[in-house]
């Protein structure tokens, strides 16, 4: 999990060192972990565990997947595999990335929700504030998507309407890509050709050929 936070760091900056990112992350960790180890830091750890992991992070999961899967697309992201390894995606992960893991985490979902009780700890009912502090927790998490979502579309300036600005936000940006420019160039032109391949289709056209195309 840690090296997956320091991954996502160095995707943005680049040239930050390796070793520098994960002995920030552990300090961080361990600072933020010491509550943990007082008399009272399983009620605490409890509250975490509830508002900040459990359907949360399901909420997060379900997103992740729906974008890989359904905003970039399972066909474009294996025709990115297979330009980076060169091996063709079976059609068993295409159908389990796009339809069964996030229809499965979606039913988790939907049945924790409907299972969810009061959070109590050794019988004992937390206090209003606590709750407060858990649901504070849960939508810092939660709003970072639909924040960040509305922070890509209105970034777009060169778009005529609100529809063009999410359909730009919602596609790779010019320059993405390998880092190094003659994996770059080449990364152009294999998308330059899987896009000549590419014709006009209705939704479910496009949904079928996301999957099985």
């Amino acid at each position: 999990m840690g090296s997956c936070i320091v991954r996502v760091i160095r995707d943005r900056w680049v040239r930050a060192p390796n070793w520098a990112l994960a002995l920030s992350l552990a300090v961080l960790g361990f600072t933020v972990s010491i509550v943990y180890m007082t008399p009272g830091g399983q009620f605490v750890l409890n509250l975490v565990d509830f508002y900040g992991v459990s359907f949360t992070a399901l909420i997060l999961a379900i997103c992740e997947l729906l974008a890989v899967g359904w905003v970039y697309g399972v066909k474009r992201f294996c025709a990115d595999i297979e330009f980076m390894v060169g091996l063709k995606t079976g059609i068993y992960w295409r159908i389990c990335w796009g339809i069964i893991t996030p229809g499965l985490m979606l039913a988790v979902l939907i049945y924790t929700l409907i299972d969810l009780k009061p959070l109590t700890y050794k019988n004992i009912d937390y206090p209003g504030i606590a709750h407060t502090f858990g649901w504070c927790l849960s939508a810092i998490g939660l709003l970072q998507i639909p924040g960040w979502a509305l922070y890509g579309v209105l970034k777009q300036k060169n778009c005529a309407n609100f529809l063009s600005k999410i359909y730009a936000a919602a596609a790779p940006a010019k320059t993405w890509g390998p880092l190094e420019i003659q994996n770059r160039e080449e990364y152009r032109n294999h998308r330059r050709k899987c896009e000549l391949q590419t014709k006009k289709r209705s939704v479910l056209q496009r949904a079928y050929e996301n999957i099985f195309g």
